[in-house]
């Protein structure tokens, strides 16, 4: 049994189709902040779940998720073992739109001072994510992309995110990454399955230990396997 101060937060991320809202599905009690209008997947699985759409290009939006986030931070949101955020690729549009709205630009006419809000806006949201992690699990996905990094001239798959810098920098904000990705069996039918360890081309850590480098994508069976118990159990009250 390991001993945590926080629950886990995990960063799944993998191109269309590899299972990363199915994954969410494994989670215990999830709560999706669904930014990419795809929680049919998890209607479809007939597991337990919360939910509220956030179109990414709706003004108010924003305002909703900070209000919804801070009660996660607290500890308030009744009958919810665990924050997704479903996608963070999504949550970045989302904030290119509250930011160019703030500065009056329009996308055409994007300043270097709007990247620099847009990207200071996700890196809060990752701080207080690891202060939601002291109540829930935490788990958000994001899709991916070939991207260069021109210091070592190399070629790596990344997360879809804002700027040059977080797609590589991404991971130290989470316990856990792994990337999810799809084989074939004999039979020609989808195999899903997700990276846990890092190699040259993909990014991918785990603090549970014990995982398997390629392992099976579902929360609920490592969490049997690795009994987490934070020091500060969540106390959820009414509300959310």
């Amino acid at each position: 049994m390991s001993e945590m101060t926080t629950y886990p937060r995990l960063l799944i991320y993998g191109a269309s189709g590899t299972g990363k809202t199915h994954f969410l599905g494994t989670c215990p009690k999830p709560y999706v902040f669904d930014f990419d209008n795809g929680i049919e997947t998890l209607t479809g699985m007939g597991v337990p779940f919360q939910s509220d759409l956030y179109e990414p290009l709706d003004l108010g939006t924003w305002d909703r998720f900070d209000k919804k986030l801070r009660n996660f931070e607290e500890g308030r949101v009744a009958g919810v073992r665990t924050l997704s955020i479903d996608s963070l690729t999504a949550l970045c549009d989302c904030a290119e739109a509250r930011v160019l709205s703030l500065n009056k630009h329009d996308i055409l006419h994007k300043e270097q001072s709007d990247w620099g809000m847009e990207i200071s806006l996700i890196e809060q949201v990752m701080y207080r994510l690891n202060q939601a992690s002291k109540h829930y699990h935490v788990v958000v996905t994001a899709h991916e992309q070939l991207k260069e990094d021109l210091v070592r001239g190399e070629t790596f798959v990344v997360p879809i995110v804002s700027g040059k810098v977080l797609p590589f920098a991404l991971p130290k904000w989470f316990t856990e990454v792994y990337r999810l990705f799809t084989d074939r069996t004999k039979e020609r039918k989808p195999d899903y399955k997700m990276l846990t360890c890092a190699d040259r081309r993909y990014s991918a850590k785990s603090r549970l230990g014990g995982l398997e480098e390629t392992d099976v994508p579902d929360y609920g069976q490592l969490l049997k396997r690795y009994i987490i118990r934070p020091k500060s159990e969540p106390v959820a009250a009414t509300g959310g």
